[in-house]
């Protein structure tokens, strides 16, 4: 159950709360790049923060900034994804350690270090769009989640074949049904993890392309 992407599209999570993260943080994604471009996966504020995004480089490696409007870091991981095909991409990072590491269809791969604090926001969250620098993704994504943690190799592994219980804060753009207008919205409810978040649900405005409920 992909969202698809034309470039100028995105969905827009209102409910920004449980993701205003500032120690440590998993973001991750299934995409299918259409364009070797630099592309914008989920991203965090916009206005006056840049709070942090999980997004493709130029050569599709994945990429982790944070703090943009101060011009913080943006680290990139060793391999790239490929271009018409599904992967899995994933970043964790956690201050009490000072390490953060990439992680391709469930495999790890590079890491880096940052000890740094994310400077949060009450801004939204978006998915294929980052407003700092106008970047928008071409193609599909599927899952995307943001954890409050950053988990351990295994459960990464284990969210690619979507078996760790998810709806960390939120996940899974779902139920939709039909196919959405392009450029026109659709309100969906996404579910928060009762041991963590005590059953909240948050709203969002969701402004794609379209929606394929085979991918």
């Amino acid at each position: 159950n992909a969202l698809s992407f034309s470039a100028t599209q995105r969905v827009r999570v209102i409910q920004q709360t449980p993701a205003q993260l500032t120690t440590k943080l998993t973001l991750a994604a299934w995409i299918y790049p259409t364009a070797v471009a630099p592309a914008a996966i989920l991203s965090k504020g916009f206005s006056t923060n840049g709070d942090y995004s999980l997004r493709l480089g130029a050569t599709l490696r994945p990429q982790v900034r944070f703090n943009q409007q101060a011009g913080g870091p943006t680290f990139e991981a060793a391999r790239s994804v490929a271009l018409d095909t599904w992967s899995h991409v994933a970043v964790t990072w956690d201050k009490s350690t000072g390490q953060g590491a990439f992680y391709l269809d469930g495999a790890l791969g590079s890491t880096f270090p940052w000890n740094g604090t994310i400077t949060t926001s009450a801004e939204n969250v978006f998915v294929g769009a980052d407003f700092w620098d106008n970047t928008f993704f071409a193609g599909k994504i599927d899952d995307p989640a943001i954890f409050a943690r950053a988990l351990s190799p295994g459960e990464i592994a284990a969210l690619r074949v979507d078996s760790l219980p998810r709806n960390p804060h939120w996940a899974a753009l779902a139920p939709l049904s039909g196919e959405i207008s392009p450029g026109g919205a659709q309100a969906v409810t996404l579910s928060a993890d009762a041991a963590i978040l005590a059953a909240e649900t948050y709203t969002a405005t969701v402004q794609i392309a379209s929606y394929d409920p085979l991918n």
